[in-house]
């Protein structure tokens, strides 16, 4: 009550404003650790009025450092109330770091989150969902003529690969500056168990060849080689005959996924579905079967390395961008630093808005409730 009585009129409308801005920044800031958090445990509500009591909290201290800043750098002010130039400084340094690790590591950041969220969460989630409608609808289409046809062509492909990697492994092995089974034959082998869907390390055995001629193995391992292509390559043969068997439960199955699917759009378009609950049917396509999903990843996701497969590290770029990957404040971010992150987005944008709404109430709060000397005059 003090503070009203002897607080000018301007000072007054600079608190208004502070705490206006500062409500839009942490509800900003709280939507965006929800989304990320995404706690099954608690209801979303309940973990957004958590998130923004505690972000108020941190907003409120950050706004005070900024006061204590302003203060230590005012000589009038620190006369007044005898404070000693040593104390000034530190109170400086310290209340510079609490600023920097406050906003610049926890508000800026998720401002822009959430605003980009906001901006791009039905965009992406359309796409994704319209990606995985080409690829079902592609798989009803399938003839059993189609489905040989494309296993031939796959097995075709992979013993091609395989036979390249075989000759590359033969001319490391028998390298005249390095002969032998060296990290670089090692690799070549890792490879080859990667494309045959082996995990690497599990099925070459690779120790015990210290002393074993370079032509020797060659023939060793190339025996191998050949029986796990084959092994693969059964095993894509009984995945094709399967597929063809139950062809009539997955088309079943396919319908329905094609029809959650537009019924997800339409209640996207017109609001009656929300963009969580549309995940959920994104999340149901790509679980549906492992073979679909790569396929749709492959319409989403440009890789570094092919043989690798899909994950996030091995992503160069997104084709479209994923809707699980814009939930979270760390994915967004660090897609945006790598250069993953689509321009469409434009995230300077929303940078810049984030900036400007938590200087503009920083501003307004040093006005408000910085410590006033005989001097301060408005």
């Amino acid at each position: 009550m003090s503070w009203l009585k002897k607080s000018e009129p301007f000072e007054k409308f600079c608190a208004v404003a502070f705490v206006f801005l500062a409500t839009l920044s942490c509800l900003a800031t709280a939507q965006s650790l929800t989304l990320t958090l995404g706690l099954e445990i608690l209801p979303s509500w309940l973990t957004f009025i958590f998130a923004f009591i505690l972000v108020f909290m941190l907003y409120a201290l950050t706004s005070y450092l900024l006061v204590q800043i302003v203060n230590s750098l005012n000589d009038n002010y620190a006369a007044e109330k005898n404070i000693k130039l040593p104390q000034r400084r530190s109170t400086f340094i310290g209340s510079l770091l609490g600023v920097i690790l406050l906003w610049l590591v926890c508000s800026m950041p998720t401002n822009t989150h959430s605003m980009l969220h906001m901006k791009v969460a039905k965009e992406v989630a359309n796409a994704e969902l319209d990606i995985q409608r080409e690829v079902f609808v592609g798989k009803l289409d399938l003839t059993d003529r189609d489905i040989i046809e494309n296993f031939q062509k796959d097995s075709s492909d992979l013993c091609s690969r395989i036979d390249v990697k075989r000759g590359k492994f033969a001319q490391e092995v028998t390298h005249q500056g390095r002969p032998g089974l060296g990290d670089s034959a090692k690799v070549i082998l890792h490879e080859i168990e990667i494309l045959c869907k082996e995990p690497a390390g599990s099925y070459f055995i690779t120790t015990g060849y210290q002393n074993t001629p370079p032509n020797t193995i060659v023939e060793i391992f190339d025996r191998e080689i050949v029986k796990l292509c084959k092994k693969r390559v059964d095993k894509l043969r009984v995945d094709r005959d399967n597929f063809i068997m139950n062809r009539a439960k997955d088309r079943e199955k396919l319908n329905e996924l094609i029809s959650n699917i537009d019924n997800t759009k339409s209640g996207l378009e017109d609001g009656t579905i929300s963009v969580k609950k549309a995940r959920k049917t994104i999340d149901n396509g790509y679980s549906f079967n492992s073979e679909y999903e790569q396929e749709i990843l492959d319409k989403v996701e440009i890789l570094i390395n092919k043989e690798i497969g899909h994950n996030p590290r091995n992503v160069q770029k997104y084709v479209r961008y994923r809707s699980d990957r814009l939930y979270s404040v760390f994915n967004v971010w660090g897609d945006f630093f790598s250069g993953k992150l689509p321009k469409t987005f434009d995230m300077p944008y929303w940078i810049l808005w984030a900036l400007i709404l938590d200087i503009a109430a920083f501003i307004f709060s040093t006005i408000a409730f910085r410590g006033k000397t005989k001097k301060t005059k408005f």
